[in-house]
């Protein structure tokens, strides 16, 4: 808030302008009369982030651009069940922690739950200044199908038995740092993808069971992997799934995280056309109540599309969703 009250401040006294990395606009003078500002803004979305290359490695354009790094305290930030119980550690004395064909956890596992809170908990410990954690399963369009995970998959889906889980293990942990009274608060995410992105509600969106609605320091990274971008997150033609997954989590009073995808991931040099959409699926999810947006590009290499041009976009449409994309695009040319 510092930072970005005291951008505001030279924006508006020297009519000044980031529009990128090496590109800064303003308008020189020997006398400056300075404003008398009293001002608030409270953006849209609270915390933003975008994967560019140029954003991704320039901490500075990053700061002025007003984002965040998507991994900035935040700790095991995506896929980390196998980075909190590596399988090169556990699993040859301990295969039924893991899900019969070796590419998830099994999460209904007593002694691995045991073992993950213990793990979390030192990592903690050794790390003062981490704030949020990521339980979140492999990258695999998989889950435990083992005789205990699957009748509970039938009563509360894959997301179910997700969340019951994240739920015990952020419980513990919290109850850990609130015994030693040092007023620590550790906030946790899982990620609503692939298997478990469909939500643990009936077909009213009623929660299939008290059990499956998220903790208070749990939050939903909702990553609508397959969505079209070409039309709003919630177009019920093809984004049909996407729309459920979002009304789902919000009627279970999900704290909220949203993953994008704006990138051909299969060839990185084809323009990812998303302008059209962009500000609206921003405005969408936070009616939904999103306190976060990640939106994954290209954070790798330099790459076509005019990335200095989306930078500058989705740094002033996270922050006001409001404003004319087409008078951005052109303001910016």
């Amino acid at each position: 808030g510092s930072l970005y009250s005291t951008y505001e401040f030279i924006e508006r006294n020297l009519k000044a302008k980031v529009y990128a990395a090496d590109e800064i606009a303003f308008t020189p003078s020997k006398n400056i009369k300075l404003l008398n500002m009293d001002i608030r803004e409270v953006p849209d979305i609270s915390r933003r982030a975008i994967s560019n290359y140029q954003v991704t490695n320039n901490s500075t354009y990053r700061r002025r651009m007003r984002f965040m790094l998507h991994t900035e305290n935040w700790t095991y930030w995506t896929h980390s069940h196998f980075g909190l119980i590596p399988k090169e550690t556990y699993y040859e004395d301990h295969k039924d922690w893991y899900s019969p064909d070796g590419t998830q956890l099994c999460l209904t596992n007593e002694e691995m739950t045991a073992e993950m809170i213990k793990n979390v908990i030192a990592f903690l410990e050794e790390n003062p200044n981490e704030e949020i954690v990521t339980l979140g399963q492999q990258d695999r369009n998989s889950f435990c199908e083992c005789s205990i995970c699957s009748p509970q998959v039938m009563k509360y889906k894959e997301s179910g038995v997700m969340i019951r889980f994240v739920n015990k293990v952020a419980n513990a942990v919290q109850a850990h740092f609130d015994a030693k009274g040092e007023g620590r608060k550790i906030q946790f995410a899982t990620y609503a993808y692939q298997k478990t992105q469909v939500p643990p509600v009936d077909n009213n969106g009623k929660a299939l069971d008290s059990s499956v609605y998220p903790a208070n320091n749990v939050s939903i990274i909702i990553a609508p992997l397959s969505a079209c971008y070409i039309h709003p997150i919630n177009n019920t033609d093809c984004n049909a799934i996407a729309k459920q997954t979002f009304e789902g989590w919000q009627k279970l009073n999900a704290t909220i995280y949203v993953r994008f995808y704006s990138a051909q991931y299969a060839y990185y040099f084809v323009p990812f056309i998303q302008y059209g959409n962009m500000a609206k699926n921003y405005e969408i999810v936070d009616e939904y109540g999103a306190e976060y947006i990640f939106d994954t590009a290209i954070g790798e290499t330099m790459s076509s599309g005019f990335h200095d041009l989306l930078a500058y976009l989705k740094s002033e449409l996270m922050w006001d969703h409001s404003q004319n994309v087409r008078g951005l695009i052109d303001h910016f040319m």
